[in-house]
């Protein structure tokens, strides 16, 4: 029996064309038993999450249009005052101006954004008319936090409360 030399493989260039197509054959293989039904199967699940998706914004656009309005309001450049948005969403609550005091504090400046600082006491409120406010007015000014809300109960009436609230807000410049 005569010995394996590398001359042998240069000189027999069939056999690397050969190997060419078994390695193209295999790998057509691979591709259409394995990647292409996974990758239907990625592209109805990705499809179907896209209906599950654009479903629940669609609700959401419907059930709180103030989102929109805020945007609207930011681009219009409308500047967020605290004593005028505070009495808007107040009022529409019950919470009357006699009722609460408001003290906002200046601006400041920390790490490039502007925030400003407000107490807010509410003397007498019920729990539901605080929840629905601090509630309305954190979904129209995204950028308002509730930082704190201390609760006293009134001794003399059952759910009337008086409520130190302190927000926070952030200008996005």
């Amino acid at each position: 029996m005569r010995d394996f030399d590398l001359q042998d493989l240069k000189k027999k260039w069939n056999l690397y064309i050969l190997l060419a197509i078994g390695v193209s054959i295999v790998w057509l293989f691979i591709v259409g038993a394995f990647l292409l039904p996974a990758a239907s199967k990625s592209k109805a699940k990705a499809l179907k999450k896209y209906a599950t998706v654009n479903e629940l914004a669609t609700k959401i656009y419907t059930l709180d249009p103030a989102r929109i309005n805020y945007a609207s309001n930011k681009s219009k450049g409308n500047v967020f005052i605290y004593s005028t948005e505070v009495n808007k969403v107040a009022t529409k609550y019950g919470i009357a101006p006699s009722d609460y005091n408001i003290s906002t504090q200046k601006t400041k400046k920390n790490k490039g954004r502007k925030t400003q600082a407000a107490m807010m006491i509410i003397n007498n409120v019920d729990i539901v008319s605080l929840s629905s406010f601090l509630s309305e007015i954190l979904d129209i000014w995204p950028d308002l936090t509730c930082e704190s809300l201390k609760l006293r109960a009134d001794k003399n009436q059952s759910d009337l409360w008086k409520a130190t609230i302190k927000f926070n807000y952030s200008v996005v410049k």
